[in-house]
């Protein structure tokens, strides 16, 4: 088992990995229309040759494709920050709808800041649509780490009940 120290130590690093992913978020919002456009359409572009060169005969529409891509962009970004949000929030908080509610309100409100943010930001604008997107990215990564932490929670009861004997019938 971890002890104290190890515990506050991986919250601390825990903490430390959400307050960079914020520092990537917010430094890509801080980026003029055109350095945003340039950097999305680099990635577009590798995507698509990924996605020709997977289904031979295949064309993407790059103008097209790139909006898809821009869209997806948030969903992930915010996706990945619902995960490290909920691993610090349900350290602390006690039932697990509380500690998924904090960290959905967190993640929102962190969306919105972002948003009118980019209003700000020479080009950019903030919008209805990608706080949207943003929410359901953050929404998506709840109901991952809630399947995720049911199905550890199994495994641990199993893991009780039948001893590491049971636990190899088990995974057969």
């Amino acid at each position: 088992m971890f002890k104290t120290k190890d515990r506050k130590r991986t919250s601390n690093i825990s903490i430390l990995v959400v307050l960079l992913w914020l520092v990537v978020i917010f430094s890509l919002s801080s980026q003029v229309a055109e350095d945003s456009n340039q950097l999305s359409e680099e990635v577009t572009i590798v995507v698509a040759q990924a996605a020709e060169k997977t289904v031979p005969g295949t064309t993407v529409d790059v103008d097209h494709f790139h909006s898809i891509v821009r869209k997806n962009a948030h969903f992930f970004i915010y996706f990945v920050l619902g995960l490290l949000v909920v691993h610090v929030i349900r350290r602390m908080v006690r039932p697990r709808w509380k500690a998924y509610w904090i960290t959905f309100s967190l993640c929102v409100l962190l969306a919105c800041g972002d948003e009118v943010y980019q209003t700000s930001v020479p080009g950019r604008s903030g919008q209805v649509g990608d706080l949207l997107i943003d929410s359901l990215g953050v929404l998506t990564s709840l109901a991952c780490y809630f399947c995720i932490e049911i199905g550890s929670n199994k495994f641990a009861i199993a893991r009780k009940t039948c001893g590491d004997k049971g636990i190899t019938d088990l995974k057969r």
